[in-house]
């Protein structure tokens, strides 16, 4: 139950229903957050991936020669 912490910190009483309803939907609020944080993370990474994937290709397109393409990826790939 959600409200264990706090029922030890009301000496034990009871929660009434409406205060349980109320914790139960804040701990759902509270799980919601945290997924979306971590989905938010996810997506991140996703993009930074296909960026990097974008730019590779267009280093591709913009070079001259296979040592320049390799030289320019591993410069991106050393970027922050």
């Amino acid at each position: 139950m959600p409200f264990g912490i706090l029922q030890v910190l009301t000496e034990m009483r009871t929660p009434t229903p409406n205060v349980e309803a109320t914790l139960e939907a804040l701990a759902g609020v509270v799980a919601d957050s945290v997924q979306y944080s971590r989905l938010n993370r996810e997506l991140q990474h996703s993009l930074n991936q296909l960026f990097l994937v974008y730019e590779v290709g267009r280093l591709f397109n913009l070079a001259t020669s296979l040592d320049d393409v390799l030289l320019q990826v591993r410069d991106q790939l050393a970027e922050p």
